[in-house]
């Protein structure tokens, strides 16, 4: 081989790998931000990511609407949290019940927020993907969600805590 084609394969190898380092910081990046659990698995996994970049960049289909659905299903948690939230601030005084919980509307709307997100998601594409997780997120997180809002809206307590239970399980059962 000529010396001019040795070195411009070097430097493209040169330039292949410092685009992979790239890629495998912001997939590390991308990972961690997206996740609770797991980090020191998702190191190796955004290092593979990054050595093999041009799949992803080149073959990853309807992307757009996978990262749109996981948009999605990271507000509706993200949503769905705050309610929790307002609920923890309050805890002593509806345990005590000497006044009325004022922000319990506040905490119905985000519950309402987290809901409108949650039908965004893709949950075919997730069944596919994440079988359990897909399972989980529309037996128990879309399922808690519609019955503390329609518990609340018909007065239908039961309904109401049945729906806190299922919203539970989902996060007992997401996080093992």
């Amino acid at each position: 081989m000529s010396k001019a084609i040795k070195t411009g394969l070097l430097f493209l190898t040169g330039l292949y790998l410092i685009i992979s380092v790239c890629f495998a910081a912001y997939y590390q990046i991308k990972s961690t931000r997206d996740s609770v659990s797991g980090i020191i698995g998702y190191r190796f996994i955004s290092v593979g990511k990054g050595l093999i970049w041009p799949y992803y960049v080149f073959t990853t289909e309807n992307k757009a609407e996978i990262d749109a659905s996981q948009n999605h299903f990271l507000n509706s948690i993200k949503y769905n949290r705050k309610a929790i939230d307002i609920m923890n601030s309050k805890r002593d005084l509806i345990v005590s019940g000497k006044e009325e919980f004022s922000d319990f509307n506040e905490y119905i709307d985000m519950l309402k927020i987290a809901q409108i997100e949650a039908t965004y998601v893709d949950t075919t594409k997730m069944l596919e993907e994440e079988p359990a997780l897909g399972r989980l997120f529309i037996d128990e997180y879309l399922e808690g969600l519609k019955l503390q809002i329609e518990g609340h809206r018909s007065n239908n307590w039961t309904d109401f805590r049945k729906g806190a239970l299922h919203l539970a399980e989902f996060v007992e059962r997401g996080t093992e």
